[in-house]
């Protein structure tokens, strides 16, 4: 082998040279050359001798190899390489020192790190040779080289190379001063992740003792950018520097002999945003004097002269001084108060630069000025609430830069306009909390639309970034309208003249631009009012089309998105077939709130008639895309439900294309839901001539394995039934039944109550079909009562679907053949070992809802039936009529019924726990069917028995649940007892018994809710206890005032809230986890009452997320250890509470602060708390990509720890698995994270993945199958052709 290789080296022909080194390449990375220790020389030095072959892919070839080579060489050869490579690169003058130098990086790249002999040879070794080599070079070239090659070591092993690192630091500090200083930068940045932390202050030291003793600009300039490119990489450990670095670089932007130094100020303004970027709660104290620099450097330019002509200043409107801003900078914001004579002379000038006059063209002062707006725009990103205290100033300070006149800074400011718009609408400021945004926004919004004038733009001569230009204003014009949709009303001719300016086919605008210009055309239809774009609806409608037909399906289908919002904009429509319509049924006009009773009727069908023909045009074309299709699809079952009493004549060709469309695959589902929009449609239109077909075809759909088809395909066929019944001719009821049986599973209960909906909603229409409802359904519905998640909505379905039979014809279905199945299914029950409550409360309900609809006098006996049963001698019979008369109590009165109260409070001494469970929970609902009766007998029983105070209060609870507060004569039926209610359940917040003063508290929140103005201030009375169960109880109960709905207790709430919240800084942790639960749930459920108290708790909530040593137990038993943590559930509950935070009050936080407490929680010692911080993180990276990325460091070393964290060997199985619940719930967010961009540019965070998890064979598993999850599920399509999932395109039903 050995010599034909040499030979072949040896050979004249370059070809068998190159095609000898590649074969070997080969053989060396499939691992089939085994190469002989006495060969290895050999092979080498051929090698390196190819190195100076006269053929230069003969060379390329001989570098490359050298990586997979050294593998297989013993670590002196290794040496010896690179020996001879280092004299060779600094000694050899010819023209083959490149070739060495990649050589060199070859090899390095070749080491593993666990060739520590290796490492230590380049340690002591190479890097001091190229360490002297790099003083005593001549040339510059060399120099570079050699640093190139100390930085690729760095970054390759890191603190694996044992070197000396003061060495290269004195090294690369000296070469600053190099004429080429950026290789040093670079390589300077790489040492600081490694070095230790001495070494790297010595060196931020060191570089701030050279910033202040440097008089040369120049060397200014290399200073501020070293530190600079460290803080980008490095982070964290560079933050306790600020406080010296800051003042510096505030004295180069502010003292006038750096004024005309361009450069200087752009590298400032570029640290100031890197500050920014990556130390936002370190920066917070200078803000003020940051604002200050950024609004007066965004208007430098020496090399413009001002048209003095106009007004001098905006300081005294905007009131920028006190808050920061630059009071001389007198041209800030000229525009804004021109004089109305001067704005049409403005509209009309080259987007308003007239006024200017450049005098030198070669000036550098625009990078100063972009430079300032990017800090205008880390500043956005990184500190929310700074937005808000400062909008005034920011708004109008960018709407003055709108003039700018370079291309460049010009581009910057609108994006950083954009990001206000987008952080505005991020944190879901409304008018009504915030009018002062409104009002700054309705001030200057005829200004903005005369500066955003598209037209203006596209006709400046300057072309530079004029498409970026446009893309940006017209994104502005859309954020504008869809925050302030009333502001830009009165501008609708500025608006739409420009949109349509770009739609026009002769303006060559690109596909970007006339895709951002239909987006905001959707954006202005969707929100404005009716009545207002009706009258543009001429200019508008041939534009669309035009964008329809185009040949770019991106196009086209942003065009049928706008042709969707005009569909969803047709005045609604007379029901003229169906009558009174179910409240809970779709209402596809539900964007409709304005009046358009005064619009031309005549007028909007006509546009609706060539809707509907263009839309069918393209969705009959066969050359047209399927993403096209599937918004055309959309399109016209807006049309058809909107139009369908118009388009008699045209409907059956419309629908045999729409049933083409539901054949195919792939538009399948985009039809099925277009279907159901059609077929619910209140207008009176026909569907016959394709009603049984599809019928046909959707009873096929039900055998698909996919869930979304089954359920799309049952809501589609419930509402061809209720609208469209009778046109059905074909009998098919008999399979569709034996297709629905198989969709009845307690598996899956959504399903089937969707299913039983449908059932319902047939026999409805249907009555012919009982029989088979009765063989082939009614069996498959008792086996789901029977399950636990017979509950919620499924019941509600289920209840009203049995009483629909109970009230058919007495003849056909009997009372006695509907109860006698339940019967069965308690008698079938044998294991009375696993007897479950909510199975007998299941079937009880169900037999009660048939017991209310029947006649008086035989409900009576099968009451008396039931009550004989409570004292069974089997339990089953037992709890089965106790839950039965409680849930007929509930629906009728029961007080002719004697003894009933007495008999169930017997059962109270039963020693079965279920029957004493279900015996309190029906004297309570037993109660409800007449208040006034009952109520006095529990209230006694209350008083009386100390014994069973648990069971007597969950009753009185399903008393005052069933209590309507908003029903004055519901609450007139207990008035006489409300004092004695209440001084019960406050004598009893001290229950001895924990579920007791849990009921009591549940008891207190929804009495509460009966006069909030009366018993609200007394449950804040209770709080002055010294007695932490009292407080406990008490803070609890706030939980059951609180309703999503608005009620009379909440503005009593928002006065009294910061009382109770006040047990978050109370010592007892139980008190405190009383207030973090309901504080969670008031975020959760009524945000609104606390926005004006969350900052005072927010630290106190902060606090709580640390583990509490003293809260942490050993207990030892034998020879093991359990450790008993008190205080986690208080930290689980202030995570949770912080995701809610995120979510609803987003505008207050500190993100800064936010995010170091989920760093330090990372430390947490439980494995629940770690998955709960995950999704926190998670939802952060939603919401605010660049706070993770300014974090991505810390976050790094977090989950390092996480991961390598071990399960001890004698861990239990369930212990073992949270730890893997765990691990992959941080796999998840580290993936998630490495999809931002800056994430490349972190060392610690790379280092994570290739390094911890890359390394670890089961992580790494679980890591690539979320990357090929990313990538299967990923579509490069911004946008979805799906548009049903998109709620500004159907009402949220959908």
């Amino acid at each position: 082998m050995l010599g034909s290789f040499k030979k072949k080296l040896l050979s004249f022909d370059h070809d068998i040279r190159y095609m000898a080194i590649s074969d070997l390449n080969n053989s060396l990375e499939k691992n089939k050359l085994t190469l002989e220790p006495d060969s290895e020389q050999q092979y080498l030095n051929l090698i390196l001798e190819r190195l100076e072959d006269s053929s230069s892919d003969v060379r390329s070839l001989s570098v490359k190899i050298l990586k997979n080579f050294v593998a297989h060489l013993n670590h002196n050869l290794v040496k010896e390489a690179l020996a001879h490579l280092h004299e060779k690169l600094l000694k050899d003058e010819s023209e083959n020192k490149d070739i060495y130098n990649m050589a060199i990086f070859s090899i390095i790249s070749g080491i593993t790190q666990d060739r520590s002999d290796v490492l230590e040879y380049i340690a002591k070794t190479t890097i001091p040779k190229l360490i002297i080599g790099t003083r005593e070079a001549e040339s510059n070239e060399d120099k570079l080289v050699a640093i190139d090659i100390i930085r690729e070591l760095i970054v390759k092993f890191g603190k694996s190379l044992p070197a000396d690192q003061s060495s290269i630091q004195k090294l690369l500090l000296e070469h600053l001063r190099f004429s080429a200083p950026k290789r040093s930068i670079e390589c300077l940045s790489q040492l600081t992740f490694v070095v230790s932390d001495e070494l790297f202050d010595d060196t931020i030291e060191k570089l701030i003792d050279k910033l202040i003793n440097e008089k040369e600009i120049k060397w200014i300039q290399v200073y501020i950018k070293t530190l600079t490119t460290i803080t980008n990489g490095i982070g964290a450990r560079f933050g306790k520097f600020l406080n010296r670095l800051i003042p510096l670089i505030v004295k180069f932007c502010q003292e006038k002999k750096y004024e005309e130094q361009d450069d200087l100020r752009e590298n400032c303004l570029q640290a100031l945003e890197s500050f920014l970027y990556k130390f936002p709660k370190e920066v917070s104290q200078y803000l003020e004097t940051f604002l200050k620099i950024f609004s007066k450097l965004i208007h430098y330019d020496p090399n413009l002269i001002i048209d003095h002509s106009q007004p001098e200043s905006y300081e005294s409107e905007t009131g920028s001084e006190s808050s920061g801003f630059s009071s001389d900078n007198d041209e800030d914001n000229e525009y804004l108060d021109m004089s109305e004579d001067d704005k049409d002379d403005s509209e009309n000038d080259d987007f308003g630069d007239s006024d200017y006059d450049v005098v030198d063209n070669d000036d550098l002062s625009w990078k100063v000025r972009r430079a300032s707006v990017k800090c205008f725009l880390a500043l956005i990103r990184t500190n929310p609430r700074q937005i808000v205290k400062n909008f005034e100033n920011i708004f109008t300070l960018l709407i003055s830069c709108f003039k700018e006149h370079d291309s460049n800074v010009k581009s910057q400011i609108f994006e950083t306009f954009s990001e206000l718009l987008e952080q505005i609408k991020l944190m879901n400021i409304n008018h009504s909390e915030n009018p002062e945004i409104h009002d700054i926004v309705k001030k200057h919004i005829e200004k903005m639309i005369r500066l955003l004038d598209v037209q203006s733009i596209y006709k400046n001569k300057n072309k530079n970034n004029k498409n970026q230009n446009l893309i940006s204003c017209l994104k502005i014009t859309s954020l504008l309208f869809e925050l302030f949709p009333k502001l830009n009303e009165p501008f609708l001719d500025k608006i739409i003249e420009g949109i349509l300016f770009i739609l026009e086919e002769k303006n060559n605008t690109n596909t970007d631009i006339k895709m951002e210009a239909l987006h905001c055309l959707k954006i202005v239809i969707a929100k404005g009012q009716r009545k207002l774009l009706f009258n543009y609806l001429e200019q508008i409608f041939p534009k669309v089309v035009i964008s329809i037909k185009s040949q770019f399906q991106r196009i086209a289908v942003e065009g049928l998105q706008v042709f969707n919002k005009l569909a969803l904009k047709i005045p609604k429509q007379e029901n003229n077939s169906n009558g009174n319509e179910n409240q809970n049924e779709i209402n596809i006009e539900e964007e409709n709130t304005d009046n358009g009773n005064d619009e031309d009727e005549k007028s909007w069908q006509n546009y609706g008639l060539k809707l509907h023909s263009i839309t069918s045009e393209v969705l009959g074309s066969k050359n047209t895309d399927p993403i096209v299709k599937e918004s055309s699809i959309i399109v016209l079952g807006t049309i058809i439900s909107k139009f369908g009493n118009i388009l008699t004549k045209d409907l059956p060709k419309t629908f045999e294309l729409l049933y083409e469309r539901l054949v195919n695959e792939i538009t399948r589902l985009t039809t099925l839901k277009s279907f159901r929009i059609i077929a619910i449609s209140k207008l009176d239109f026909s569907m016959k001539s394709i009603i049984n077909k599809l019928i046909q075809q959707l009873k096929t759909f039900l055998r698909q394995k996919k869930r979304e088809f089954k359920s799309w395909s049952l809501r589609t066929l419930t509402a061809i039934f209720k609208h469209h019944s009778k046109e059905i001719t074909e009998n098919t009821f008999d399979e569709l039944f034996s297709e629905m049986k198989k969709l009845i599973s307690v598996k899956d209960m959504h399903l089937s109550h969707i299913t039983i909906r449908c059932v319902y909603t047939i026999l409805e229409h249907n009555r012919n079909t009982i029989d088979l409802v009765l063989e082939k359904i009614l069996p498959k519905v008792h086996i789901i009562i029977q399950s636990p998640l017979f509950q919620g909505i499924p019941a509600q379905t289920t209840l009203k679907f049995f009483e629909y039979l109970v009230n058919y014809d007495p003849n056909v279905l009997s009372f006695e053949k509907l109860k006698k199945p339940l019967y069965e299914i308690i008698k079938n029950q044998e294991d009375e070992s696993f007897l479950v409550p909510q199975f007998f409360n299941s079937i009880a309900k169900v037999l009660a809802n048939l017991i209310s609809n029947i006649p008086e006098e035989l409900g009576n006996k099968e009451i008396i039936e039931l009550t004989k049963e409570i004292n069974h001698k089997e339990e089953k019979y037992s709890l089965f009529a106790i839950y039965a008369i409680g849930e007929i109590g509930k629906l009728k009165d029961l007080s002719t019924h004697k003894n009933l109260q007495k008999l169930l409070l017997s059962c109270f001494e039963n020693e079965s726990n279920l029957i004493k469970a279900a015996a309190s929970s029906s004297f309570g609902n037993l109660s409800c069917g007449n208040i006034k009766f009952f109520l006095p007998f529990v209230i006694k029983t209350i008083q009386e028995s100390t014994k069973h105070q648990y069971l007597t209060f969950r009753s009185l609870k399903e008393i005052i649940t069933n209590i309507d507060p908003e029903n004055p004569q519901s609450i007139k039926k207990i008035e006489n007892h409300i004092d004695i209610i209440l001084e019960l359940l406050f004598k009893n917040c001290e229950n001895e018994n924990e579920g007791t003063r849990k009921v009591v508290s549940e008891c207190l929140g929804k009495f509460s809710l009966l006069d909030p103005k009366k018993f609200i201030p007394k449950l804040k009375e209770q709080l002055e206890t010294q007695s932490p169960i009292t407080k406990q109880t008490i803070i609890s109960a706030v939980k059951f005032i609180i309703h999503k709905d608005k009620t009379g207790a909440d503005p009593i709430l928002k006065e009294y809230m910061e009382h109770f919240l006040s047990g978050l800084k109370d010592e007892n942790y139980k008190v405190r986890l009383a207030a973090l639960e309901t504080f969670n749930f008031t975020l959760n459920n009524k945000p609104t009452i606390l926005k004006k108290v969350i900052n005072k708790f927010l630290p106190t909530l902060y606090e709580e997320t640390k583990v509490k040593r003293d809260l942490v137990q050993i207990v030892k038993i034998g020879q093991l250890e359990n450790v008993i943590d008190k205080g986690l559930d208080n930290r689980k509950s202030a995570f949770d509470t912080m995701i809610i935070l995120l979510r609803n009050s987003y505008e207050l936080l500190d993100l800064s602060q936010f995010i170091e407490v989920i760093i330090n929680g990372l430390s947490d010692i439980n494995h629940e708390v770690i998955v709960l911080i995950n999704d926190l993180i998670l939802k952060l990276v939603q919401k605010n990509q660049q706070i993770i990325k300014t974090n991505v460091d810390k976050l790094a070393v977090g989950y390092k720890h996480i991961l390598l964290k071990k399960v001890a060997k004698s861990a239990v199985i369930r212990e073992q698995q949270k730890h893997d619940e765990m691990v992959y719930s941080s796999l998840k967010v580290i993936f998630h994270i490495s999809q931002l961009f800056e994430s490349e540019k972190s060392k610690y965070f790379n280092d994570l993945i290739e390094n911890t998890i890359r390394t670890d064979e089961e992580m790494n598993t679980k890591f690539s199958q979320l990357e090929s999850s990313f990538e299967n599920n990923y579509d490069g399509i911004e946008w979805s052709s799906n548009e049903f999932n998109e709620p500004s395109l159907l009402p949220s039903y959908y």
